[in-house]
């Protein structure tokens, strides 16, 4: 199975997606990235299939539009919804808050995801 997304956002403020799940047998990783959501999270449900799949999600920057922690907050909590693997860090349009909201989050749990013993593609 695989999933293409576009790697260009159609609009100034569609978050860029770039994803592939390539089966590979038992030793494949689903990686999810996404870079310039931007606060806009309209685009998780179009991409829910494919959110719910991966082993974990990596956010690139740009999660808010010259947001805070609570806008990084909603970005992430809306993504939780689909994954709860998720790992970000903040881009130019963020503010000084996003990167402490991120640093209180702290790692992400891999209770299913073990890296060492899988090949990522």
């Amino acid at each position: 199975m695989r999933f293409d997304f576009p790697t260009r956002p159609r609009y100034a403020l569609d978050p860029i997606a770039i994803g592939t799940m390539v089966c590979t047998g038992e030793q494949s990783v689903v990686i999810i990235a996404l870079s310039d959501i931007h606060s806009e999270t309209r685009h998780f449900a179009a991409m829910a299939e494919a959110l719910t799949a991966a082993d974990v999600v990596f956010i690139a920057g740009d999660i808010t539009h010259f947001g805070g922690a609570a806008g990084a907050r909603e970005v992430i909590e809306d993504l939780r919804l689909y994954n709860p693997s998720i790992l970000a860090v903040p881009g130019n349009c963020d503010g000084r808050g996003v990167q402490e909201y991120l640093a209180c989050e702290g790692p992400v749990s891999y209770t299913h995801l073990t890296l060492p013993t899988k090949r990522i593609v």
